[in-house]
């Protein structure tokens, strides 16, 4: 099997379920100003952040304590921002698919993965993308709470990058 093919697979059977490889959760645990070993043997990498409140720049949600707002969106719609840095992938029109969901069991919460298509931009030694929005249909559901944020990045090679960060989003409206 091509290294291609045994990405794809690998890629595939990471987004089927929370737990990511041990690439994956590295790169997941690595800081977004660090550089890791795997770029210099061309391993796509991915790491999960947020945003501005305005959906700019990269915040580094490594921690796990980051506390991000859930936002109103113009059309209605409830989410938080997300950014993604990547190695190793190719940068033009990318799919990015974004889904919020339970830390454990990776049940996703309504609406479940949304797919973005866009063209990575230049972070320095990163190329990434800001302000991709992973929505939820009911903010009150996650409030508080410790949830994932899985991203899955897919070149037009279909080489694919995933990774995951854990958050407790806030939320300002009203919880009957």
């Amino acid at each position: 099997m091509s290294r291609a093919h045994l990405l794809i697979v690998a890629g595939l059977i990471v987004w089927s379920g929370c737990a990511a490889s041990s690439a994956s959760a590295s790169s997941d645990a690595v800081s977004s100003s660090d550089t890791s070993a795997d770029s210099a043997n061309n391993t796509p990498q991915v790491i999960v952040g947020g945003a501005n409140d305005d959906g700019t720049g990269f915040v580094d949600w490594s921690s796990g304590l980051a506390r991000p707002p859930i936002v109103t969106g113009i059309q209605g719609g409830q989410h938080v921002f997300v950014s993604v840095r990547t190695r190793n992938l190719y940068p033009v029109q990318v799919k990015i698919n974004t889904m919020v969901a339970t830390p454990v069991e990776c049940k996703a919460y309504n609406p479940g993965s949304r797919e973005w298509k866009v063209s990575l931009r230049t972070d320095d030694t990163w190329l990434g993308y800001q302000g991709i929005t992973a929505f939820v249909d009911d903010p009150c559901l996650v409030k508080d709470k410790v949830v994932r944020v899985k991203v899955e990045v897919t070149d037009q090679n279909n080489v694919t990058a995933s990774a995951y960060a854990d958050i407790q989003p806030t939320w300002s409206g009203a919880c009957n």
